[in-house]
Order: structure tokens, then C-alpha cells, then sequence
């Protein structure tokens, strides 16, 4: 049965085919991931991109582990009124994956030109001058916690880095079986306002492994961090169904400091 949890508020690693069952694990207070990755030749080459992209991201968030991005997590910040800062979890499964866009960037010749749009301009999908793309991925919901409403499936764009082997990450990507994504809760995307957008440069893209443990494999070795204790899909929905809390938040210079 889906489970959905509404709120009002704004917000890849790929599995090998034939991946078991999910959340079939009771949740534990102290549990510990032991999620492993895919080993699939495609699916590696996908999920190194995305690790790729957050080697070379910087920038601070608030939401330091998956939990932060369920809608019973509120946070004040500088003493500001307390809100949601999610765009929303999705349990499911990939059933399709199709050409999005291409983004090209225009070197800044000669000097004194107007560069290109920070974010690229969108381009056809297969653009020889594109330097990344976007993929759509559709996704069969199980459950959905912070997604307004209770769609039975929706559309996630998902980041594809490689100029030249962008058909090698999306066949990665068709092999992915059971996901946990973390939507956006700002950002959307100009040419299609009904894709979602996937949080932190698609890194949180996560998936179920065949132990049913969950893993954001685009984070590296940060994704055990992020997970925690919900390790599994019924640890994520027991920590869904908790009472609200209120997280106080600051910016130091670049240092996030927390009142949980």
C-alpha cells in the first residue's frame, strides 16, 4: 500500500538487474549501513560520475542526513519560523528512462564577452557541443513522504556528466532497480516544470541494494553518514511517522552550526 505524507512546502546510484526485495529489515536505533554499491561495468561508470560532480561541488547545507529531508524536520534558521526545507522522498522503482536536454556553455571569447548562462543553455539532447545532459527517469512510487499528493508515478531528471559515453550512463541507469530519491526543494527545471529535480547535483539518487539496505553511492564515502539509522525502507517510514522537531540552524562563515 502506497503511504504518502503531504506537505505544502517547496523542495544515482544505479542497481544491477534483478535486485531483491527492499525494506524487509526491522529498523534499530543504532543501526549500521552495510550497503554495498553496484558492481555492474555501466552502473559503476554512472555512479563515478556522480561522485565525480560532488568531489568538485562546494557549498554548505543545512540537511546534513537523509532524516533532515523528511517533512517532520523543521528548521529555524537565524531564528526564522521554523519550516520544512524538503522537497520531498520517493521510494520506488525506475521503469523508463528517456532523452531530457543537453547544456552547452560558450567560452568567454574574446575578452570582454558576455558569458554564457552559469547553468548552461539547454540544448538537444544529443548536442555534440553539449557538456553535460539531463536524463528523464520515470519512477513507480511505493511511497512518498513530503510530495504533494499521491501520484502513482513521476518524472526525476537525473545528471548524466560524460560528453562523449552519455549512452553508457543511461544504459547504467536502465539497469536500477528499487530507489530512495531526495527531491529538491528549490530548484526546477525551465523546459519541463512537471520533472522533479533530484537534490544535490543527482547525488541523492540513492538505491536499495539486495539486503534491502539503502545506499547514496554518488556521496562516496559520505553516503553512510547521510543514511544513519534508516537504513532500511521501515526504518524511513518509522522515522516519517515521528512527531515533528525543530532544528536550529546558524552560518558561521562557511561552518553550519546546529541545535538539534
Amino acid at each position: 500500500m502506497k503511504t504518502t505524507t503531504a506537505v505544502t512546502l517547496a523542495a544515482i546510484a544505479a542497481l544491477a538487474a534483478g535486485c531483491g526485495s527492499r525494506g524487509d529489515l526491522a529498523p534499530s536505533a543504532s543501526a549500521t549501513s552495510t550497503y554495498e554499491a553496484p558492481t555492474s561495468t555501466n552502473a559503476a561508470y554512472f555512479v563515478g560520475g556522480l561522485q565525480a560532480v560532488q568531489e568538485g561541488a562546494s557549498g554548505f547545507y543545512y540537511q546534513e542526513t537523509l532524516a533532515d529531508y523528511l517533512p517532520n524536520r523543521l528548521f529555524s534558521i537565524e531564528g526564522t519560523k521554523a519550516k520544512s526545507m524538503t522537497g520531498g522522498v520517493v521510494v520506488g522503482t525506475v521503469t523508463k528512462v528517456e532523452p531530457g536536454k543537453g547544456f552547452v556553455v560558450v567560452n568567454v571569447e574574446p575578452e570582454g564577452a558576455v558569458p554564457d548562462a552559469p547553468g548552461g543553455t539547454a540544448a538537444s539532447f544529443d548536442d555534440p557541443d553539449a557538456a553535460w545532459r539531463v536524463a528523464k527517469v520515470t519512477i513507480k512510487t511505493d511511497a512518498t513522504y513530503g510530495v504533494d499528493g499521491e501520484p502513482d508515478e513521476l518524472q526525476i531528471g537525473v545528471r548524466l556528466i560524460s560528453e562523449s559515453d552519455y549512452q553508457r550512463e543511461m544504459a547504467g541507469i536502465e539497469e536500477l532497480g528499487d530507489v530512495v530519491v531526495v527531491l529538491d526543494p528549490e530548484r526546477t527545471y525551465d523546459w519541463d516544470r512537471d520533472l522533479k529535480v533530484v537534490a544535490r547535483g543527482s547525488a541523492l539518487l540513492g538505491d536499495i541494494d539486495t539486503a534491502g539496505q539503502i545506499g547514496f553511492p554518488g556521496l562516496g564515502d559520505g553516503s553512510k553518514a547521510f543514511v544513519g539509522n534508516l537504513t532500511t525502507v521501515a526504518a524511513l517510514e518509522k522515522a516519517a511517522a515521528e512527531p515533528k522537531r525543530t532544528i536550529k540552524a546558524r552560518l558561521e562563515g562557511f561552518e553550519v552550526i546546529r541545535s538539534d
